[in-house]
């Protein structure tokens, strides 16, 4: 082979080693009314139920619980060091002695037992919050994030999606298409290390919440060489050195 041939080899060889384009890894339209794909936790874990093609919380209403949320963990899917996760999320009803425009409705990731990070919108203070549990403080948007508070909040579906780059040590929250970036300090107020390979999925504080078109992307894990293309750039590199050295 010629050293211009092994150079086309080594081109070719070489792509195999660009990192791939994110996967997604579990999406869920509940087309088929189904809760299958998630198991439940905490309190009201037994009022989940998938109806209207959505998955639904607490169908019979309870009062907000501020201690701790319930789960509701997507099967067979632990967070990645890169993920992000995105639904189309609502508040059905008000809580039963707050207002009409009452709700936490989002997300939780890397929960390893009593360890978890939670992202949601708090419709009655219209922003979305982030923080860390065993809890220390929060990252909040700015008021007004995509103008989603109204006088009653009922019937309003917003698309909200967290995505987390452990790496990276950033944060990316967006709601209804606008995006807000977080690092350094806020990161790590959201974020726990340790919660990488932990459950992950939605969440709700005893209040009838909805969720549709729940999306997982893994940015990790992907464009990693397979061993056989890694051989080949090694090998062809071997033989274009060898080559040269022929001809020199």
């Amino acid at each position: 082979m010629t050293p211009i041939k092994l150079f086309v080899a080594v081109a070719a060889a070489a792509t195999c080693l660009a990192p791939a384009q994110a996967g997604i890894v579990f999406q869920d339209n509940f087309d088929s009314n189904s809760a299958a794909n998630f198991s439940y936790s905490g309190p009201n874990s037994g009022t989940w139920a998938a109806a209207d093609q959505k998955l639904h919380s607490s169908l019979t209403q309870t009062h907000h619980n501020p201690s701790t949320p319930g789960f509701a963990a997507i099967n067979g899917l632990t967070t990645s060091s890169h993920f992000k996760i995105e639904a189309d999320v609502q508040v059905v009803g008000a809580t039963p002695g707050q207002g009409s425009d009452w709700g936490h409705v989002g997300f939780f990731w890397g929960r390893t037992g009593a360890i978890y990070s939670t992202g949601y919108l708090r419709t009655h203070l219209d922003h979305v919050t982030v923080w860390e549990d065993p809890y220390t403080t929060e990252v909040i948007t700015p008021a007004g994030f995509a103008t989603t508070n109204a006088a009653d909040i009922h019937g309003a579906s917003y698309h909200l999606a967290i995505e987390v780059d452990y790496l990276a040590q950033t944060m990316w929250v967006s709601l209804n298409g606008t995006t807000a970036a977080y690092s350094g300090a806020a990161f790590d107020t959201a974020n726990d290390p340790a919660g990488v390979g932990g459950s992950l999925g939605v969440i709700s504080w005893g209040e009838h919440v909805s969720y549709d078109n729940v999306v997982v992307t893994d940015f990790a894990g992907h464009g990693v060489p397979e061993p056989g293309s890694l051989a080949l750039v090694v090998s062809a590199l071997g033989w274009l050195g060898a080559a040269a050295r022929h001809r020199g």
